[in-house]
């Protein structure tokens, strides 16, 4: 399609050109460029930016400011057009330039009239002729006359203006427009683009005596020189997507460096940033009282005291992020969260669909020649990433992680800060060439004055005054694009951005935070006793109440109370009968009844966080855990499961109502050690005789004085007197507990049963729950069927 308009544009416009009778070579042009990989073209129409006349007869006069460019056989004109990079991008390519300038007045027949390259400076100011302007008017300081480039300091190499190259002629007869077309045109705008030559405009002269007066930018009517150029932008700069991806141990989105602590740097103000020119951070250590630098290349360094030397000893290389953000150097860390090497990132298009993959690997950061995968693990990289599409990143979760945070990280540079932190203001006037150096002015309210060269060069001014002895002085702050120099405003009020990109520039960063999910599980059981102990046995009844139980239905016998509960599928308890007579029960005398305290299903449980917010609720239930098609209710019933639980600490508990009381939030060994404590009335003897029979085992001594050992896999057995020390070491087992409880056998003699809290980390979660739940006595009786 584009080259379909450019052969019909190149077609119709060769019509215009004098001496062409057929479109075949602008064809021939236009099949060559359909070719060509970018066909991108595009067309600017430009005001000139300067205009005057200068007049052989009178070499003092000029008309800088007046309305027509003059051309006779003793005059010219000089004409320029801002042709910077801020107009037409550098590395284009030129198809077409055309000039148009109207004739506003017209003496004598028609004559040749031709544009040529000027290769010397020269100005143009507020001179303005009168009349017809066929005679000039004073020259005024800075305006270009026959002899001077500049009046009056700088003059012509030859009298009439210095020119080089080719000439582009159109022949100029009466009022009306005239247009000057490729040739030497084209060559001298694709030069000045191209940065070959200065563009200094062209000379606009006749070849005969005939007066042709064009219509000058300061004239009112819409009718001053236009210049359209036609040109194929450069391709895209391709740079860099890069990022890292972090273990979120804490999720706090937040990924620390080791690397750092100790130092304790303190950051200082930003007037502390490029003291020696090298785009440098500074900080202070509370520690030893030394300075240190950050440098572009993240290189943190130990000053070594030379002034204006950015020298002295590395301390290490960070990860390039702190020198975007340098307020992370000052994180008091003493652990680095671990970089992830092996996950896959995709690189989507604005259109979201993936152009590349890559996965995290290690990149040497300190340049020792090692990857330490802590510090220097898990980073991505997209390479040749056009800079003219919109792109972003994603990660793809293995089962069983999530993403914590994903951090843009700001990539703008730290001069780019700097300079937008000076806050400056335009004042009114740039007052242009104060200084005599072509320079324009811009004022930041804390720290005075600034002055721009035409090359982009901000410096700070050192307030001396400027005379003809001590020219403008000032301090060097950086080199920017002359873009800025030609609209001075975008300094202003913190707008600067370096939004040029070039070829291998980093494009945008983005970090992950992700965190192996974890799952939260426990059972919740019928504490019938209110004892925060999980209860069985065997009782012996005289009779069973009369009645068939159906399916996942279970006695429960109070033996203090010679009652009977009815357990339901859930675990609900129902209070049924107290023992019957022996003709109205089921089973002889002194049946031994199995029972144990039930799971509960339908208890309500709540996952809380650190700071008191419940994430989570779920319900106890039946969990078919063997996928045999039944629920076993010993082992199968009253289950909750919070899945997908972040790294954190968290406390678990259930709701109950007016009829029922949380007993016990334990542990299933904890549990267990409660019941043992209960039982046998577990105390410690001051010592716990570390392995004194031989198995590396702890002792301790029940209420009537039996001993009893822990082995470290935490297998608890009742002593059988008379082994050990010079005899094998036996005894009977009661109880296989956790490692826990060999570490620290106080929670054997003291078990605490009031803990809920559970600690929760990629290795896995500190312990599952048990939770007794009570219903009140008086509530069951009152249900009575």
């Amino acid at each position: 399609m584009l080259a379909g308009r450019l052969k019909n544009w190149l077609f119709n416009s060769q019509r215009r050109r004098k001496g062409f009778s057929s479109g075949s070579a602008y064809m021939q042009m236009a099949d060559e460029l359909e070719t060509r990989q970018l066909l991108s073209a595009v067309t600017v129409q430009l005001g000139a930016s300067k205009d005057t006349t200068i007049y052989e007869n009178e070499a003092d006069l000029s008309n800088g400011s007046g309305e027509f460019i003059i051309t006779s056989d003793a005059t010219r004109g000089l004409l320029q057009f801002d042709i910077g990079s801020g107009t037409i991008p550098d590395g284009s390519v030129i198809i077409d330039a055309v000039l148009t300038m109207n004739v506003g007045f017209s003496a004598g027949g028609s004559v040749g009239v031709s544009v040529q390259r000027v290769t010397s400076s020269w100005g143009e100011a507020g001179s303005d002729a009168p009349g017809d302007e066929t005679t000039g008017a004073a020259a005024q300081q800075f305006d270009a006359t026959w002899l001077y480039s500049s009046f009056d300091g700088e003059f012509w190499n030859t009298p009439g203006g210095d020119i080089a190259g080719g000439a582009t002629t159109a022949t100029v007869g009466e009022i009306g427009s005239y247009e000057w077309i490729g040739g030497s045109l084209l060559d001298d705008v694709q030069a000045w683009v191209d940065g070959v030559t200065p563009n200094f405009g062209w000379l606009v002269r006749s070849s005969g005596n005939a007066i042709k007066s064009f219509v000058s930018k300061d004239a009112p009517g819409g009718l001053a020189p236009v210049l359209e150029i036609t040109y194929e932008p450069p391709p895209a700069p391709q740079g860099i997507v890069e990022g890292r991806i972090w273990n979120d141990e804490n999720v706090d989105g937040k990924p620390a460096d080791g690397s750092v602590a100790g130092l304790n740097l303190t950051i200082f103000r930003q007037t502390y940033f490029n003291a020696f020119g090298g785009e440098e951070y500074w900080f202070r250590s509370t520690s030893d009282n030394h300075w240190y630098f950050l440098t572009p290349d993240a290189k943190l360094t130990r000053w070594s005291g030379e002034g204006n030397q950015l020298s002295g000893e590395t301390v290490t290389y960070l990860d390039p992020r702190f020198y975007y953000n340098p307020s992370l150097v000052v994180q008091r860390v003493s652990e680095p969260e671990g970089w992830i090497d092996g996950r896959t990132v995709e690189l989507l298009n604005s259109e979201g669909s993936v152009v590349a993959s890559t996965v995290t690997a290690g990149r040497d950061i300190n340049r020792d020649g090692t990857i330490d995968p802590e510090t220097e693990g898990g980073w991505y990289q997209f390479t040749n990433v056009a800079t003219d599409e919109t792109f972003s990143v994603r990660q793809l979760l293995p089962s069983g992680w999530s993403e914590s945070a994903k951090v843009e990280v700001d990539i703008s540079s730290g001069m780019q800060d700097f300079i937008n932190s000076l806050n400056l203001q335009f004042r009114g006037s740039a007052f242009e060439n104060y200084g005599g150096l072509g320079e324009k002015w811009i004022h930041s309210q804390g720290t005075g004055w600034y002055y721009l060269t035409p090359k982009g060069e901000l410096y700070r001014w050192n307030s001396q005054p400027v005379t003809p002895n001590d020219p403008l002085t000032g301090t060097l702050i950086t080199e920017i694009d002359t873009r800025y120099f030609d609209d001075i405003s975008l300094l202003t009020n913190g707008k600067y951005s370096e939004d040029g990109f070039e070829e291998g520039d980093l494009l945008f960063r983005v970090d992950f935070g992700t965190y192996q999910a974890q799952t939260i599980s426990g059972r919740v059981w019928l504490d019938f006793y209110a004892d925060g102990v999980l209860n069985g046995g065997t009782a012996f009844v005289d009779n069973i109440p009369d009645y068939e139980l159906q399916p996942g239905e279970s006695w429960f016998f109070d033996e203090p109370n010679d009652d009977w509960y009815l357990i339901d599928v859930d675990g609900q308890p129902r209070f049924f009968s107290k023992t019957p007579p022996p003709d109205e029960g089921v089973g002889p005398n002194q049946t031994p009844h199995h029972q144990v305290e039930p799971w509960l299903n339908n208890r309500t449980v709540e996952l809380v966080d650190s700071h008191g917010q419940v994430v989570a609720t779920t319900t106890s239930r039946s969990i078919d855990l063997d996928k045999d098609g039944t629920i076993d209710f010993e082992s199968e019933r009253g289950h909750y499961v919070f899945e997908n639980v972040a790294p954190g600490e968290y406390t678990i508990r259930t709701i109950s109502d007016q009829s029922w009381l949380q007993t016990s939030p334990v542990t299933a060994s904890h549990s267990a050690a409660i019941g043992l404590d209960a039982q046998y009335g577990f105390r410690s003897t001051g010592s716990d005789f570390l392995n004194w029979g031989g198995q590396n085992e702890r002792w301790i001594i029940d209420a009537v004085g039996r001993w009893y050992y822990i082995l470290p896999d935490g297998d608890l057995y009742q002593w059988t007197p008379g082994t050990g020390s010079d005899t094998p070491l036996t005894g009977t087992k009661i109880a296989s507990l956790a490692s826990d409880y060999y570490n620290d056998i106080s929670l054997l003699t003291t078990p605490d049963s009031g803990s809920t809290t559970v600690r929760v980390s990629s290795e896995g979660v500190s312990d599952n729950l048990l939770f007794g739940n009570h219903r009140i006595l008086s509530d069951l009786l009152s249900s009575t069927s």
